[in-house]
């Protein structure tokens, strides 16, 4: 999966993968995750 560089973060990256992949919610304050598209609590 190719995603834009909105974050440099490896792990955040591969939580981004796979919050869109199955569908899930991403905890964490950073509000670079809202540029992926994926929900967000926090």
């Amino acid at each position: 999966m190719n995603l834009p560089p909105h974050h440099g973060d490896p792990f955040d990256r591969i939580q981004v993968c796979q919050a869109q992949e199955i569908g899930v919610v991403v905890v964490s304050r950073d509000s670079s995750f809202d540029q992926y598209g994926v929900k967000r609590i926090w």
